[in-house]
């Protein structure tokens, strides 16, 4: 009899272990599914943030030529403001010259 109940103790063990197994088995591939997926995921996060990095340095380009495209202008505007107004004080001088020619040959005709 009490070889009849170890028996059937190594069976139900048996059985359990099995079922152990089993779900050992399916717990693994579980566990293989869900790294493939994170992998993937983590995948596609980098290419994302190298995407976003590759965004942000074309708009920092953009901005720095942005910068320079202003920079330059202000450059060529403050260029033609000088060069306008060397060209007025150049008209002032040749007017005041011509007066004062005017007025000498007046000068020397009276």
């Amino acid at each position: 009899n009490k070889i009849e109940q170890e028996r059937s103790r190594v069976g139900e063990l048996t059985e359990s272990a099995s079922r152990a197994s089993a779900k050992s088995e399916e717990l693994a591939k579980d566990l293989a599914s869900i790294t493939e997926e994170r992998h993937a995921a983590q995948g596609q996060l980098e290419a994302s943030e190298a995407s976003h990095a590759q965004v942000l340095a074309n708009l920092e380009a953009k901005v720095s030529s942005s910068e320079q495209a202003l920079s330059d202008a202000r450059a060529e505007a403050e260029a033609e403001r000088s060069a306008r107004s060397q060209a007025e004080e150049a008209a002032h001088e040749a007017s005041t010259l011509a007066g004062t020619a005017v007025q000498r040959l007046q000068a020397e005709h009276a």
